[in-house]
């Protein structure tokens, strides 16, 4: 059997990270602007402002946000037919009775499922020859040894079957309400989100790839062969090879977040208090299951030979709490403009938020296989039933706890009345720390059952057990410096050309360590079918470990779009419309437009 305990450490923190990454995703509901985009986050258009609690009161009029909007992902192409295949409707007035009220609301929901790419070696010669997406199948035949006559001596049949299928299933809520009291802002925001991916993909390697049983390799979809060799005269089978994949995982993130902010005006210059409270809970499953098996047959000899192999692999990560932020910022208007997103000012801000979260991680392993050879019709040296059965069980249970500090600045310099530049610098911290009593368990068994004589049969059993207490410390750090220049032009600045860059220097350090508090000894006991008995009990000898990982990577991105008002009621945005090598006269020029449509009512 292959050891993939290696690869299956590193699953897990893969695992860990990816909880870390839905967590991010899921606490940061609003929607990037186009505009925000094409300039690098740090020049904000109406959609950022409105799912702020207190930006929104800034908004004048009515908003309204639809799919032509393309503000889920900003990668739907409207002319292209791609899409994100959400609903999403987002609104911002004014209170309909009382003016100092303002509201915005955001509804976002998906229900997909969507085909893979799949390949099929119909022939099983090395080499894929159907392909297709979703769900494929291939039903082979061949037939061999024909004689002069046109009969053949033998036939082959392979069929089999794949299936690589991904579903998201994710909703956002967000309300958001402020108010306006003298020179006094106050403002109270839901958040309410589940995101929810499911695929048949294999995660872990399975399977001891035995002579010519293929196993599972990580990432192989759902699948069923079966190769089946027959003699025609008479009508016999002589060979059956059979494997069978069934693959599940499933990642699930929930969240629910109150924010209140309260933001006091003195003078040019807003002093601004932040508060969070957010309850998450977290599951990551994985359910993969193996089995292959070949059977030979040679009645002229009377040999039978076959073996089998089934693996499965179930893991399980649980995690549920809350966590409390806050934070303040101060803010200097230099330069004011009809609308807030135009303003001249500088800003700097801080926020901080604690985490605690109940823990809890487990992986069952379990492999059996099966040897049988007989040759003969009487038992004699050669004849063998060899079977083993291998399991493997680790928890990992405690508790987690998460800090994040953030630092940011900007500035916004409105120059005269066609160029606004923007420049700010973010610094992100976020450290994770995990305490967990760790415990392994390993039990494994080989038994013979008939060799050349009945009390030579035996039973090997393998025992162990580990305990300890384990530290595992994520910590990473984000620095980003973010530019942003956009040129307006026309009669009443209707055309806006933008351009915008994003420097970041990203360092991440994992620290796991496993103090071996316990153990029971390892245990070797040989049982032979007669009654006599051989065991041996080991000393342990454990060494406590700490693993430390660093990775530090630098990236520029650039980014630009193009805005349009042909309207003072519609507002068209574009970026990524020079993804493509085709030339502006060409349709596929236009088919990669990454376009939204904005309607406002004063």
């Amino acid at each position: 059997m292959i050891n993939n305990t290696g690869f299956r450490s590193s699953f897990l923190q893969i695992l860990q990270i990816i909880i870390l990454g839905v967590c991010s995703t899921l606490s940061s509901q609003s929607l990037i602007s186009y505009r925000g985009l094409a300039l690098g986050s740090i020049i904000d258009d109406d959609l950022d402002l409105i799912y702020d609690p207190v930006d929104l009161q800034f908004v004048e009029g009515l908003r309204l946000y639809t799919n032509l909007s393309n503000a889920t992902s900003s990668e739907e192409k409207v002319f292209g037919n791609h899409s994100d295949d959400e609903f999403l409707f987002g609104i911002s007035s004014e209170g309909p009775l009382l003016k100092f009220l303002h509201h915005s609301l955001l509804i976002k929901f998906q229900s997909s499922e969507t085909s893979n790419p799949i390949q099929i070696d119909s022939d099983l010669n090395g080499y894929d020859d159907l392909f297709g997406e979703g769900t494929l199948s291939s039903k082979y035949n061949a037939f061999f040894g024909s004689d002069t006559n046109g009969n053949f001596d033998s036939k082959q049949t392979i069929d089999q079957k794949k299936s690589n299928l991904v579903n998201n299933n994710d909703y956002s809520f967000i309300l958001n309400n402020s108010i306006e009291l003298w020179i006094l802002s106050l403002g109270l925001k839901l958040t309410l989100g589940e995101f929810e991916y499911s695929s048949n993909a294999s995660s872990v390697p399975l399977g001891s790839q035995n002579y010519i049983l293929l196993g599972v390799n990580p990432f192989d979809p759902t699948f069923e062969k079966v190769f089946t060799s027959f003699l025609l005269n008479p009508l016999t089978t002589d060979f059956i090879l059979s494997e069978y994949g069934d693959f599940y995982s499933n990642t699930k993130a929930s969240l629910n977040r109150f924010d209140i902010s309260a933001m006091f005006e003195l003078g040019d210059f807003e002093i601004r208090g932040d508060a969070s409270l957010g309850i998450d809970q977290n599951v990551i499953e994985v359910n993969d299951q193996y089995n292959g098996v070949y059977e030979y047959f040679d009645l002229d000899e009377s040999l039978e030979e076959s073996y089998s192999e089934q693996e499965s692999y179930l893991s399980l990560i649980e995690e549920i709490g809350s966590s409390f932020g806050y934070g303040g910022s101060l803010r200097y208007t230099f330069d004011y403009q009809d609308e807030r997103k135009n303003d001249g000012y500088w800003k700097l801000g801080v926020s901080m938020e604690l985490g605690s979260y109940d823990y809890d991680a487990s992986v069952i392993s379990n492999y059996i296989s099966n040897e049988f050879s007989f040759n003969g019709f009487n038992y004699y040296d050669g004849n063998i039933d060899l079977r083993t059965n291998n399991s493997t069980s680790t928890s990992d249970i405690g508790t987690k706890s998460v800090t994040q500090y953030a630092v940011n600045s900007k500035l916004n310099l409105p120059i005269g009345n066609s160029i606004h530049f923007g420049i700010g610098a973010n610094l992100n911290h976020n450290k994770m720390s995990r305490q967990t009593v760790y415990n392994e368990v390993i039990s494994n068994s080989i038994q013979s059952i008939f060799t050349d004589t009945s009390i030579n049969n035996y039973t090997i059993t393998e025992t162990y057990q580990l305990l300890a207490d384990r530290q595992n410390d994520i910590t990473s750090t984000i620095f980003s410096l973010p530019t942003g220049l956009e040129y307006r032009l026309g009669q009443s600045n209707q055309f806006a050309f933008r351009f915008g860059s994003i420097f970041q220097l990203y360092s991440q350090t994992i620290d796991d360590t496993k103090d071996v508090t316990d153990s029971d000894p390892y245990t070797w006991i040989k049982k032979y079918s007669d009654g006599e008995q051989e065991t041996n009990v080991y000393d342990n000898y454990f060494e406590s470990t700490e693993e430390n990982i660093k990775a530090t990577v630098s990236t520029t991105v650039f980014t630009y779009g193009l805005g349009y008002n042909p309207l003072s009621n519609l507002q068209i945005d574009l970026v990524g419309m020079f993804n493509s090598n085709a030339s502006f006269l060409e349709t596929e020029f236009y088919r990669n437009l990454q376009i939204s449509f904005t309607l406002k009512f004063d």
